[in-house]
């Protein structure tokens, strides 16, 4: 998995001021078993810096574009369909499958609710689900770099 994190522009939720990181992360799937099974959830969760670990939920969004003088590649989207990719969560036994999942992590308050960050990074640990009950996480040495 990689990971990447950037601010959101501030908003305001029922009169309070509220602050906004996105993150975007490539994530790969192995199905190590001897069945195929579903992808049912893919979370990530980051600490803030006070108040525990946070959990999010991705966001539907657009197969993500990148465009070179004589090349586009268009990344595929966990569970999205989108124009050049299917979208599926179903991973062969033996098999892999791998996309962007877009997350946001929104807060109001004191700062002690804004994601830990060490050295302009922000540690986040990524969860999947499957359909069976079956549970794995990433390494949590992984660590978000800033876009831009």
């Amino acid at each position: 998995m990689y990971q990447w994190w950037f601010r959101l522009s501030d908003s305001e939720c029922e009169g309070h001021p509220t602050r906004a990181w996105g993150f975007l992360a490539y994530v790969g799937i192995k199905n190590r078993g001897y069945r195929s099974v579903a992808v049912e959830s893919w979370r990530l969760r980051v600490s803030s810096r006070r108040h525990g670990q946070i959990e999010l939920r991705s966001y539907s969004i657009p197969e993500p574009q990148f465009q070179t003088a004589s090349l586009m590649k268009v990344f595929p989207v966990l569970g999205t369909t989108g124009l050049f990719h299917e979208g599926g969560t179903m991973v062969e036994a033996g098999g892999g499958i791998g996309g962007m999942a877009f997350y946001v992590y929104e807060c109001s308050g004191d700062e002690s609710w804004n994601p830990r960050m060490k050295g302009g990074r922000i540690s986040g640990r990524f969860f999947v689900r499957d359909a069976f009950g079956g549970r794995a996480a990433s390494d949590s040495s992984r660590v978000g770099k800033t876009l831009g």
